[in-house]
Parts: structure tokens; C-alpha cells; sequence
């Protein structure tokens, strides 16, 4: 099993993996912040909603993308938001199109492989923050979109963009799909298609020439029927199997030029083990996996630590940050 392993012991009651997917969603404590909103252009005119926090113009800036249908009010982004302002560093949490209540006035969204909106944010603070050392952040869905962007876009990542730890994030996705649709899963895809099915209502709307497509995808039933209906044809992807197989950043990892941490526990729910352990990981010597061999997905819920991955991913970019060697 390739990883390294780290030390993680999860409370006796909250020891299973919805347990401790839940319980770090649901009941861990998260801060209450007062962001203060910008809206930036992206290549369209579509306005991309950036969330800061402690805005600050010298330190580290983390660059944070939450998981699919999240948003920077997602409870892990604040716990990570407070962690990172009281260690000193900048944080501007990201919105995908139509969350967090961002617009979303185009046909397309956001997906696994969708980079176009990282490249115009990830370029700006770059340019309006020449030197500054940035690091990015991603969960779960967010982490995939972090792992095809500095794969996908290499040669044109910004030279301060430091590195890359990756939550819960599926590296191979056409080995994830249909996880969420069975057994005990389906209570995650009744929350995700309910967020979904009410955008693609206000789609009709606003796109009558695609309105049957966008009712068959509100009414799908399952994320891989909604991928087939409405991701994979909107986005350009011949049918759903087409787009989990070219938005897997798997087979983009050798190209990435920063250090990379992919942060995943072997019991996660949604994001199966094989959908991260594979020969991918030894194309490039720059992407490291840590495991555990519990705490669900983007749960981590510590018996003795409340911040325990929070600590992970600030004491790996502290150790970037100084130039020095991964732990």
C-alpha cells in the first residue's frame, strides 16, 4: 500500500467512517467569520466569488476550494480559515459557480476537471501579490480541480504558487463514481443532487434551449445519471464514463512541477481507496500521499487533537513555506 501513514486515533464512539464523515461535517465546532466578498470576472464575465479572511498583503496566502455543492461557509473551510489567520496567514476561500450564493448566469458550472475559473484566480493574486508565496487547498471535489489544474496548466502555474495539500480528493474518479449511490451512501447523494436539482431548475429558466435537459437532470435520481444527463454534455464530454476517465487528474499528476499532498483515509465512503492508491503516484516524485487508516471522508475527528487536520495541513505548508524538505 503506498502512502505514509500517518498517526490518527479517532474517539471509540466515532470510529466508523460515516461516523466520522458526519460528525466532522455536522457537530465538530466551526468558527463563525466575517469574509469580506470580492467579485472577480472570470474569461466569460461570469463574476467568480472570492471570500477573504484576515486579509493580509505579506505571509503565506492560502487559496482554499471546498467539495461539490460546498462553499466557504462549508464548516472545514472556516475551521481551516480560523487555524490559518491565528498561524499568521492570508485566506481567500473560493466559490464555484452557483455556490456560496455566487452567480452562476452561463451554461456551464464547475466540475472535476474545470481549471478555466483557478487559472484566472490563481494568475490574479499572483499579479496583484508579486512574490507573495501561495499554496492551495482543496476537499474533496475541490482537491480533483487542484490536481488537474497544476497538471493540466504546469507550464503557466505562477511561479509563487508554492504547493498543494489535497483533502479527501479523488485522483482516479472513474473509480469513485457510483460509491455514492449505494448502501448507506445514498444519504450524501440525497444532499448533493437536492443542491443540484434546485440549480438546474433556475437553469431552465434562464436557458429555455436546454430546459429538458436541465428538468431530466434535476429529477436524476443518482450523481452518475446527472453526470450522463447534464455534466458530461454541457462541459463537452461525450457521456459520463468519457468525463470521469479525461477528469481524473491521474493522468495529469506526472506533469505537476510543485509539491503536492494528497491527504486520504483508506475507509473514506465516498472516495474508495482505489481511487487514490495507484501506479499514478509514481510518476512524479513532487506528489506525496498520506493516509490514515480511518477518519471518512474530510472527517478526521481526533480523539485528543480538535484540530488535528488543520495542524496537518498548516505544519506542511509552514514546512514549504521555509523551503524545507517534506516531513
Amino acid at each position: 500500500m503506498r502512502g505514509i501513514e500517518l498517526e490518527f486515533t479517532p474517539p471509540s464512539r466515532i470510529r466508523g467512517a460515516h461516523p466520522q464523515t458526519l460528525w466532522g461535517y455536522l457537530v465538530t465546532e466551526s468558527p463563525k467569520l466575517q469574509y469580506r466578498r470580492e467579485l472577480l470576472p472570470s474569461r466569460e464575465g461570469e463574476l467568480l466569488a472570492l471570500d477573504w479572511y484576515d486579509f493580509r498583503t505579506e505571509g503565506p496566502l492560502l487559496v482554499v476550494q471546498h467539495g461539490l455543492e460546498g462553499s466557504s461557509r462549508a464548516p472545514y473551510v472556516r475551521r481551516l480559515a480560523d487555524q490559518a489567520s491565528r498561524a499568521g496567514m492570508g485566506v481567500v476561500a473560493l466559490n464555484a459557480r452557483g455556490c456560496g450564493g455566487s452567480p452562476n448566469e452561463t451554461l456551464q458550472s464547475y466540475h472535476a476537471s474545470w481549471t478555466a475559473d483557478l487559472e484566472v484566480v490563481v494568475e490574479t493574486l499572483a499579479e496583484r501579490f508579486p512574490g507573495r508565496p501561495l499554496f492551495l487547498v482543496g476537499y474533496s471535489l475541490g482537491g480533483s480541480q487542484f490536481g488537474n489544474y497544476l497538471g493540466r496548466c504546469a507550464s503557466r502555474v505562477p511561479a509563487t504558487v508554492r504547493g498543494a495539500y489535497l483533502i479527501s480528493a479523488p485522483i482516479a474518479l472513474d473509480r469513485a463514481i457510483g460509491t455514492l449511490d449505494r448502501g448507506w451512501n445514498k444519504m450524501y447523494t440525497t444532499k448533493f443532487l437536492g443542491s443540484l436539482g434546485r440549480k438546474m431548475l433556475g437553469k431552465a429558466v434562464r436557458h429555455p434551449e436546454h430546459r429538458w435537459r436541465a428538468l431530466r437532470a434535476a429529477f436524476a435520481g443518482t450523481v452518475a445519471n446527472f453526470d450522463e444527463v447534464w455534466t458530461a454534455p454541457v462541459h463537452g464530454f461525450e457521456n459520463a464514463e468519457d468525463y470521469y476517465v479525461r477528469s481524473s487528474c491521474a493522468s495529469v499528476l506526472e506533469k505537476i512541477r510543485v509539491p503536492v499532498v494528497f491527504l486520504n483515509a483508506e475507509d473514506d465512503p465516498v472516495v474508495p481507496w482505489g481511487a487514490v492508491d495507484g501506479e499514478w503516484l509514481d510518476s512524479n516524485p513532487r506528489v506525496q500521499l498520506m493516509r490514515t487508516r480511518l477518519g471518512g471522508h474530510v472527517g478526521f475527528v481526533d480523539e485528543t487533537t480538535p484540530r488535528w487536520l488543520e495542524q496537518q495541513i498548516l505544519a506542511q505548508i509552514e514546512l514549504w513555506n521555509r523551503g524545507l524538505p517534506d516531513s
